[in-house]
């Protein structure tokens, strides 16, 4: 049992691959978090689905792994530039013979809120969710970075090449 025990505190540790200045760190913030809550509160813990992002030029895309969902139990909200996705998972009882030994599927409430950048369109986010994996895709705003530049004469140049008034920067 002590290494099935091991073995789930090394996978709560993502970070462990990290620079070794942040480590130290992290890991006094897990162990913090870790020891401030009661032994039957983390046997409890709430699911938290992974959240992978994607970048493009004219959107983000978020993946969220929601495996044993159906669409309908999750909820997907955007609030300015925060997308928040929320939902359940209920916990599957084992009716009949048998005693259930060992549980490491996390089940009950879940809120995920990922904070995006300002040059979002949240009006248009659309979703779809398909095998337990939910895509949400965020377009951006595009700014046309297009400037008009004026046209001068040889008087109104200056560090072009032909500086007459300054004949080392002409060579």
């Amino acid at each position: 049992m002590t290494q099935i025990i091991d073995l789930w505190r090394d996978m709560e540790r993502p970070f462990t691959g990290m620079s070794s200045g942040l480590q130290p760190l992290v890991r006094q913030l897990d162990d913090f978090f870790r020891t401030s809550l009661s032994p039957r509160d983390s046997e409890q813990r709430m699911m938290m689905p992974s959240c992978d992002i994607d970048e493009t030029a004219d959107h983000y895309l978020l993946s969220f792994d929601m495996p044993g969902l159906e669409k309908d139990q999750i909820d997907i909200e955007m609030h300015g530039n925060r997308l928040m996705v929320s939902g359940e998972r209920k916990q599957e009882m084992a009716r009949g013979e048998g005693v259930q030994r060992f549980v490491e599927r996390r089940y009950g409430r879940f809120e995920r809120t990922v904070t995006l950048p300002d040059d979002i369109k949240p009006d248009q986010v659309e979703a779809q969710y398909v095998n337990g994996v939910l895509k949400v895709s965020v377009p951006k705003e595009v700014q046309s970075r297009r400037q008009k530049i004026s046209i001068g004469d040889e008087s109104t140049q200056k560090g072009m090449g032909n500086n007459k008034e300054n004949p080392k920067l002409a060579q």
